[in-house]
């Protein structure tokens, strides 16, 4: 009896383990699917191509996307049509499960300055 019921507890845990390694890949697949065709879709709406950062949490999507200052002004509801498409087209990522900044290209340059390498203790000697 007692093997029996191990057996039955540790095919839960297993299923529920594949369970949650299946559902994490659609969303690196959608993630990727995503990035290949939200900025054409930008593109053909709003007639600039954005650069897009994707992070990818636990239970979140974290997007930035990088568009110039006078098409930002241009279109408030930018961020809700974007939040849309996403939910739409990929539903693994329901609009409360997205954040998502817009900022000037800018921004994007003060966060990744090039030419700059981080010092080490072995490059100081």
């Amino acid at each position: 009896m007692k093997d029996g019921l191990k057996k039955i507890f540790w095919f839960g845990v297993f299923l529920g383990l594949f369970f949650w390694i299946f559902k994490f890949v659609k969303k690196i697949i959608a993630l990727k699917n995503i990035s290949q065709t939200l900025p054409q879709y930008l593109e053909n709406l709003i007639g600039e191509k954005p650069t897009i950062k994707i992070t990818l949490s636990f239970n979140k999507a974290y997007f930035k996307i990088y568009i110039s200052q006078k098409t930002i002004n241009g279109n408030p509801e930018l961020e809700n049509t974007i939040k849309e498409y996403i939910s739409d087209f990929y539903p693994e990522f329901p609009p409360e499960k997205i954040s998502l900044e817009i900022l000037p290209p800018e921004q994007e340059k003060e966060e990744n300055p090039d030419n700059i390498k981080p010092e080490t203790e072995a490059e100081e000697k």
